[in-house]
């Protein structure tokens, strides 16, 4: 977080919550995380549904 916050120059408050806002988005639904085994999370879920299809069948 710190390294993109000084990353920019912003006009305004509203301007950093909505580069924040983006951020943060990106941040969590598509960088890997070590958590879910290097995979972002919506592959991750992916991953984790059919494997319960595959149980399910």
């Amino acid at each position: 977080r710190r390294e993109f916050l000084n990353a920019y120059l912003f006009e305004s408050l509203s301007q950093v919550r909505e580069m924040v806002w983006f951020w943060q988005q990106d941040y969590n639904l598509n960088r890997t995380h070590e958590s879910l085994n290097n995979l972002p999370p919506e592959a991750y879920r992916k991953q984790l549904e059919n494997a319960k299809l595959v149980c399910l069948n």
